[in-house]
């Protein structure tokens, strides 16, 4: 039970745990599936009121909001190579109540508040494969390690009440790098690629698409033993990946009213040079 503001009392139950399964039909194959009922968490900025001075958003605040409460569910494949590496596949489900988004409040103005439900599916795929097997002594050494996410997700505007993805919400992701150790040596090369998609962010007067790259590309030179420690140079950004920002902002609510302004950003991120020196002296 809760006391606040106003003689606001409140008076809940949200129970949480899980059930975790796991298989293994034969040697190098892996099955588990994981069922969970999870409660998230709620920070004092949730509750109180705030205003962005750079975009002149205002948030009020809201004494009775619920932290978000999910059904999951996880199932996972994971199959061992052998000398060729491993892969993992994760298959997922989110089914939440009191989804937490912006929303319009009595009197006017929005604040953080609840959406009763809200879903999300997804799939991650981890893969590291190793190519020495390979024919030919330029695949010594050679190593793709991949990490990618799709997602699919959907909430129902509280403003329209028509369905919508989560509001920016990076719904794909991929981080793929190919590294090669040079056999017989303390030399180690490598390149790379990361990269994210983004959904549009929703506010009762404004729709926005704040986003960077969407592709970043890099390489580095690594040397396992310079007095000891392993010194690790990578530039990161060679093709130009941007930061990318477009805003719509409406008279008023954005379901019936006309544009105000249209604000479209794109910067230069430039090639950034990182040195990390790793060890012990």
């Amino acid at each position: 039970a809760q006391s606040g503001p106003g003689g606001l009392t409140r008076d809940f139950f949200r129970p949480k745990g899980s059930l975790s399964l796991a298989w293994k039909p034969y040697e190098g194959l892996d099955l588990s599936l994981k069922i969970a009922r999870s409660v998230g968490q709620l920070s004092f900025g949730d509750f109180l009121a705030s205003v962005s001075l750079q975009q002149g958003n205002r948030n009020a605040g809201n004494v009775e909001l619920k932290p978000t409460q999910s059904w999951t569910t996880d199932i996972g494949i994971k199959r061992d190579l052998g000398a060729w590496g491993s892969t993992t596949l994760t298959l997922y489900g989110r089914w939440h109540d009191d989804y937490i988004d912006v929303i319009p409040i009595p009197g006017g103005g929005e604040s953080s508040g609840n959406i009763d439900t809200a879903r999300l599916y997804g799939a991650t795929w981890n893969s590291t494969i190793n190519f020495d097997r390979l024919a030919g002594q330029r695949w010594d050494g050679v190593r793709l390690t991949a990490n990618m996410t799709i997602e699919d997700s959907e909430v129902e505007d509280p403003l329209t009440g028509t369905p919508r993805s989560f509001s920016g919400h990076f719904d794909r992701r991929a981080n793929v790098t190919l590294r090669r150790d040079i056999p017989m040596s303390s030399w180690a090369w490598g390149v790379g690629l990361e990269y994210s998609h983004a959904q549009p962010a929703y506010r009762l007067a404004q729709v926005s698409k704040d986003y960077e790259g969407p592709a970043y590309t890099f390489a580095f030179i690594e040397h396992k033993d310079v007095f000891g420690m392993i010194v690790n140079f990578q530039v990161f950004n060679l093709t130009d990946g941007r930061s990318i920002f477009h805003r719509t902002v409406y008279t008023d609510r954005r379901d019936n009213s006309r544009i105000l302004f249209i604000e479209n950003r794109n910067l230069s991120v430039q090639p950034i040079i990182r040195l990390q020196i790793t060890g012990t002296f």
